[in-house]
């Protein structure tokens, strides 16, 4: 929201990256924060965590309500509980617009379809698609004064090629950043078509903050963990009490040095 000084910024990302690994990825947010944090995420370097967010299977998170039925958007992550029953807590709609609210970033984020204060009614947009490896494809369609536009992505070849359409209505324009590229497109009205290389494959990337878990479940970064962290180990008996593979590196019992720990993020990014 811009109330820290801007060199606080990264301080300020790098604590909201902590707490959320933290919990697991799993959301601790309500009414306040739910709304804008998906947003924050995507704006500053975290956009695979916002669509982690998304696709939470586990409660609290995004999938959970879905995967137990649910037909509409409920007030609270519990409103219903995991064997099925109706939570006990007061204030308890199975019909409410609140983290609903998730719209708003697949719409601005993940299809990048943005007003500009200065062109009311879009009759200027910007769009800028922020494209991840857990999803292969999106689209989004918005009806507006200006007409309807249209931003469309899809992942090609293992993350390899990505390709990207958009539709612009008649009489407006739009200024196209495309993805993973330095490439800046001014866009008339009509139907506009990219595929290209992106500057980096789009895939799954690992680092010292991972899910410990997770790092445990990818044989290359497992490989990497139970020789550079444990030489050679196969069970760790604290395993279960960390989240981040930072947890167990900064265990007393364990003590990794600052310069092995570098070296270890390292080979983890560069699988």
């Amino acid at each position: 929201m811009g109330l820290m000084p801007e060199h606080f910024r990264e301080t300020v990302c790098r604590g909201l990256k902590k707490k959320l690994v933290r919990n697991g990825y799993h959301l601790e947010t309500g009414f306040v924060g739910t709304p804008y944090l998906c947003r924050v995420l995507s704006e500053n370097g975290m956009n695979s965590i916002a669509y982690h967010l998304l696709m939470e299977k586990g409660f609290p998170g995004g999938l959970y309500e879905v995967l137990m039925g649910a037909t509409t958007i409920w007030e609270r992550w519990n409103s219903v509980l995991p064997d099925g029953s109706i939570s006990g807590t007061t204030m308890n709609s199975l019909n409410h617009y609140s983290y609903g609210s998730i719209t708003e970033w697949m719409f601005r984020d993940m299809a990048g379809l943005q007003p500009l204060e200065e062109a009311p009614g879009f009759k200027r947009a910007k769009i800028a698609p922020k494209p991840d490896y857990q999803l292969q494809s999106a689209k989004a369609e918005l009806n507006t004064a200006a007409g309807r536009y249209v931003s469309e992505w899809r992942i090609l070849d293992e993350g390899r090629r990505l390709y990207v359409r958009v539709e612009v209505p008649f009489d407006a324009e739009a200024e196209l950043t495309l993805p993973y590229s330095d490439r800046t497109e001014r866009l008339t009205a009509g139907t506009w078509e990219f595929e290209y290389e992106p500057s980096e494959r789009i895939r799954k990337r690992f680092d010292i903050d991972s899910l410990f878990a997770e790092l445990m479940e990818d044989e290359r970064a497992r490989e990497i963990v139970t020789w550079d962290v444990f030489g050679g180990r196969v069970k760790f008996p604290f395993a279960e009490e960390v989240q981040s593979l930072r947890d167990v590196l900064d265990n007393p019992f364990v003590a990794v040095p600052t310069e092995k720990q570098k070296e270890i993020d390292e080979k983890l990014r560069a699988l």
